[in-house]
């Protein structure tokens, strides 16, 4: 299996790291242990502050971030990941599909979404486009 990497601005290949917020750990295992599989490295979270924590300390390439979660939804996580980073791709999931709903993620800077419940062959190949916008080194292959 290839592993998904990213060139650097050194000319160096890294993993590919996706963090995942959710307050569900099914979801994030689910979400996690796919992610894996595809080949990319994963952190999870399971709220907006944790995921603040995990962004610390490890740099993430792509957040995939639940909109509905206790304390920070995920459109307040965005609004201020996006003060301090405008260039990590967010991906939101929502179980929410109304025209506002979407015009509101796209607004605050959601680079995607994936409607809950999903299908995990879309969500990962979401995944793969995002990442090809925002790094066309990325490599690897799509594995599910």
């Amino acid at each position: 299996m290839r592993r998904a990497r990213v060139r650097s601005h050194h000319g160096e290949s890294t993993m590919t790291t996706v963090l995942v917020v959710d307050d569900e750990p099914g979801v994030c295992d689910l979400l996690s242990d796919a992610l894996r599989i595809a080949g990319f490295d994963t952190e999870t979270a399971s709220n907006g502050n944790e995921a603040f924590e995990v962004l610390r300390r490890q740099r993430a390439d792509l957040c995939i971030v639940d909109v509905n979660m206790p304390n920070m939804n995920g459109f307040e996580f965005l609004a201020k990941l996006r003060e301090h980073d405008t260039t990590t791709p967010v991906l939101l999931l929502s179980a929410r599909d109304s025209t506002d709903d979407v015009a509101q993620r796209l607004r605050v800077g959601a680079d995607d979404y994936v409607r809950k419940p999903f299908s995990l062959e879309e969500l990962l190949l979401r995944v793969r486009a995002i990442l090809r916008r925002v790094n066309p080194d990325v490599q690897g292959d799509v594995i599910y």
